[in-house]
């Protein structure tokens, strides 16, 4: 505006006009049209807001990457755990999007008349691309959009996903949560029974009927349960707001989730009603004549609120073995071995503006004797895991499929790691016009690679390359969710790389003060853009591959210790009602010699046994899902005994 540029870092992906009608995105200015041509833009709503402010978006020119751009329309946010970021949509033309027209991979969305046709969609499609490769072994798969979120046998993925293990694990720590509470109810409702008794067989005496005595108790218990759901409402409203809603990926406003919040009002009073049945039927069972006589001894209700004691100990030892070991876990995931360097390199993502002053930017970090080495590459590495995937002709076994990421030829040595055989890539390898190849040990041993062999015999093309060396076997470049699969690290030659090179990675020389160093990136990074720096350790972007696990973690353990809370509270009303029900035989030991330390031997002993009846049943059922959860991990914490 006013000759005034305004700079912006943000996702763009491409799409075609079609892809707003096929997905359903709800527009709030313009339409889809002009995302025809490669100059049109489909730009969030918040997004559109940051940029114009209240000011209409449509017609406004941005400039992406040097090209001047038109917005076309304006989109509604998507949910913040919508596997749909909420990018800007670049148009196209048809001949972009053209799938045999290069090796990019574009996703293909398909909006079917009707569910049903699913299988025969896939099925024609499947026979046309077999017939266009004349091959039966490659084929397309489709999947539901509300499946993609939980989906982990995708090979390029979309950024934000789910975790179905954990999410489960969440909401069976909340069900159990809800069973400890009812039975807290059930119990202190029993407690309270010889208080209450004589009023409601007064009330029989003077002619009310059972029916209508168990529903008025029925109504007091859904009305309790209702009123904690309110007080619930309000608590999650206050939490919204605070550090606590960042464990959480959803939108926390009752406004975005309307259906769950009336679907946990039905939850709060079906839990009301089954809570509230045993009290209701147990105290409207006694014959009136016992509210003149007031004795209400009955061994049966004490041995089933003792029993239900016992559940609440199940599932609280259950859930604290849990905790202990999800905690174990996460801990392991921060401190293993991958293998390079994590503390003393800097990631920073680049803008176009930096990616043309590329040499001018090592110029002035290398000013400084802080900054040991700096390399380049075109993913961020040890934050990511969808790296690009090449097939390349290798000897005599055909195609092989490995995944790779293009780098400089320092990045070796900018995170600490030697080759363990072979040679590490040298400055002269830029210059050459094949490239060069440094496989993971999971490659070497799959195809039996030496070095020195040459990846595709055709020359001048993307891929053709030596390979000089192979990387240590201690090398990580995927999460601990996964396997190592054929990696390698690619430095192109002259030929057949044309892609930007957009994350810098800048080695801390040994004993540098990091503060200061930072202090310095961030200057040499001012020196050549505007823009301010996106700067992060490279072990903090590591620890993003574990973002879900950590926030997961910190949620069962807090859910946890609530559950523990709110068993003891069930604990104190029982010990309670059993101390009141068992005055006077308390008065009689004590008149006849009993001192309080064997009284309080008498109450506990009782509680002891249960908590050891109960471990025995709880843990070995807690190791048991705990070893199905570390499952979804390659390398996991033992299941130690001392837990």
């Amino acid at each position: 505006p006013n000759g005034e540029r305004r700079l912006f870092r943000e996702t763009v992906k491409r799409c075609n006009s079609s892809f707003v009608r096929v997905l359903g995105l709800r527009l709030t200015e313009g339409d889809a049209a002009g995302l025809n041509t490669s100059a049109g833009l489909l730009l969030p709503r918040s997004l559109a807001r940051r940029m114009f402010g209240d000011e209409p978006a449509v017609g406004r020119i941005v400039r992406i990457g040097g090209e001047t751009c038109t917005v076309c329309g304006v989109y509604a946010d998507l949910p913040a755990n919508s596997v749909f970021p909420n990018w800007i949509c670049r148009g196209g033309s048809d001949s972009d999007f053209e799938p045999f027209r290069s090796s990019h991979n574009y996703m293909c969305f398909i909006r079917l008349d009707s569910p049903a046709s699913h299988d025969e969609v896939a099925a024609e499609m499947n026979r046309r691309i077999r017939a266009f490769y004349g091959s039966e072994e490659v084929g397309v798969r489709l999947t539901c959009v509300r499946d993609i979120y939980f989906a982990r046998d995708i090979l390029y993925d979309f950024p934000t996903k789910g975790n179905r293990r954990m999410t489960d694990i969440l909401l069976a720590v909340a069900v159990l949560v809800i069973v400890i509470a009812s039975i807290n109810f059930v119990n202190f409702a029993s407690a309270l029974a010889p208080v209450r008794m004589k009023l409601i067989n007064l009330q029989k005496i003077l002619g009310a009927g059972v029916p209508s005595l168990r529903l008025s108790l029925l109504a007091e218990s859904v009305a309790v349960a209702f009123a904690a759901y309110l007080a619930a409402l309000c608590l999650v409203g206050c939490l919204a707001g605070t550090p606590f809603a960042g464990y959480v990926d959803a939108d926390m406003s009752f406004a975005a989730n309307r259906p769950l919040v009336g679907w946990c009002a039905l939850v709060a009073l079906g839990v009301g009603l089954v809570a509230g049945l045993y009290p209701a039927f147990y105290m409207t069972s006694f014959r009136p004549v016992l509210a003149v006589r007031g004795t209400f001894s009955h061994s049966a209700a004490r041995r089933y609120r003792m029993a239900l004691v016992g559940v609440q100990y199940v599932i609280s030892i259950g859930l604290i073995v849990a905790a202990l070991f999800v905690g174990l876990q996460n801990r392991y995931l921060r401190r293993y071995p991958t293998g390079y360097d994590r503390n003393r390199v800097v990631v920073v993502s680049l803008t176009s503006g930096a990616l043309e002053r590329r040499d001018a930017l090592v110029g002035a970090l290398k000013s400084r004797a802080e900054i040991e080495e700096v390399a380049f590459a075109f993913q961020r590495f040890g934050a990511e895991e969808n790296f690009s995937g090449w097939a390349r002709p290798y000897r005599d076994r055909g195609d092989i499929s490995f995944r790779v990421l293009v780098v400089t030829p320092e990045f070796l040595r900018v995170l600490g790691v030697r080759p363990s055989e072979g040679r590490d890539f040298s400055d002269a390898d830029p210059l050459r016009e094949q490239g060069t190849y440094i496989f993971n040990q999971t490659a070497r041993r799959r195809w039996d690679m030496r070095p020195g062999d040459c990846i595709s015999e055709t020359r001048h093309v993307s891929g053709w390359g030596e390979i000089a060396g192979f990387l240590p076997d201690g090398f990580r470049a995927y999460s601990r969710h996964r396997a190592e699969d054929p990696f390698a690290l690619f430095v192109p030659g002259t030929v057949g790389w044309t892609l930007p090179l957009s994350y810098c990675y800048i080695r801390i020389a040994p004993g540098a003060d990091l503060s200061a160093a930072v202090e310095h990136i961030r200057r040499s990074l001012h020196s050549v853009t505007p823009l301010e720096p996106d700067i992060e350790f490279l072990d903090t972007a590591v620890d993003t591959l574990y973002r879900k696990d950590f926030r997961a973690g910190v949620l069962v353990s807090a859910f946890s210790a609530l559950a523990i809370f709110v068993s003891l509270m069930g604990v104190f009303g029982l010990v309670l009602f059993e101390t009141q029900h068992r005055r006077k035989e308390i008065g009689i030991r004590k008149v006849c010699g009993a001192t309080s330390a064997s009284v309080l031997r008498m109450f506990n002993l009782r509680f002891v046994r249960i908590v050891l009846a109960s471990f025995l049943v709880a843990a070995p059922l807690a190791r048991y899902g705990v070893s199905v959860w570390l499952r979804g991990f390659v390398d996991a914490v033992p299941l130690s005994a001392w837990v």
